[in-house]
């Protein structure tokens, strides 16, 4: 999920998926503010985020397990 600091969701915010220096997908939030990328290997990755103001959040993903990175974009 993909909130604003003030805790009310982010819609329609294009949310970059990025590992090392290449990009590999892009999606976009949706009305719940909710994201997500399907079917990655194992590895490191990077969701890069610049709606209004940046936010850069790298995690690790195993293989076969759900991966969950909820997002504040302009914390308070």
């Amino acid at each position: 999920i993909i909130r604003w600091g003030d805790g009310t969701v982010v819609a329609g915010a294009p949310i970059p998926l990025v590992q090392g220096t290449t990009m590999l997908t892009s999606t976009t939030s949706d009305a719940t503010g909710a994201y997500s990328f399907g079917d990655l290997a194992a590895g490191i990755y990077r969701v890069g985020v610049n709606y209004e103001c940046t936010i850069d959040q790298s995690t690790s993903v195993s293989a076969g397990v759900l991966t969950t990175l909820d997002l504040v974009l302009c914390g308070v």
